[in-house]
């Protein structure tokens, strides 16, 4: 193999893995498979499923549009994360306060929402890295 296509694949690997950990979001603790994970995808057969929790009423990260559909950036951040993941998405739409203790009992994988990190949230779930900054000023 030639140190450019090595250098291509570990890029590649790199960027898999990274997808990934955006995608553990989750508990410390939370190292059991969860209930209901597919016995195909923890012995690497079919396509693994992602369930991703989102809060639908942030305009323009998450919403539902006339149709009833997710919609907005973090949608499409999802769908890309899957795609990167060649894994199958399962996105739900959850009232803001059941979000973490979702996560906490297993009802998804990871939460996509606009979420900001806290120490009070630190104390409960883990953090990627932030994906968006937001830059709120108060204007006079």
């Amino acid at each position: 193999m030639t140190t450019a296509l090595k250098s291509k694949s570990k890029w590649a690997l790199l960027s898999v893995a990274l997808a990934g950990l955006m995608l553990t979001a989750c508990n410390s603790n939370n190292n059991a498979p969860a209930e209901g994970e597919s016995a195909a995808a923890e012995a690497g057969g079919s396509e693994q499923t992602i369930r991703i929790a989102t809060e639908s009423s942030y305009k323009p990260l998450s919403y539902t549009d006339a149709d009833g559909k997710l919609i907005g950036f973090e949608i499409d951040l999802i769908h890309a994360l899957c795609d990167e993941m060649k894994a199958k998405c399962d996105i739900s739409s959850q009232e803001w306060d059941g979000l973490i203790p979702g996560l906490q009992a297993k009802k998804f994988d990871a939460i996509i929402a606009g979420m900001s990190i806290t120490p009070e949230r630190l104390e409960k779930v883990d953090f990627t890295d932030p994906y968006l900054t937001n830059g709120l000023v108060l204007v006079a």
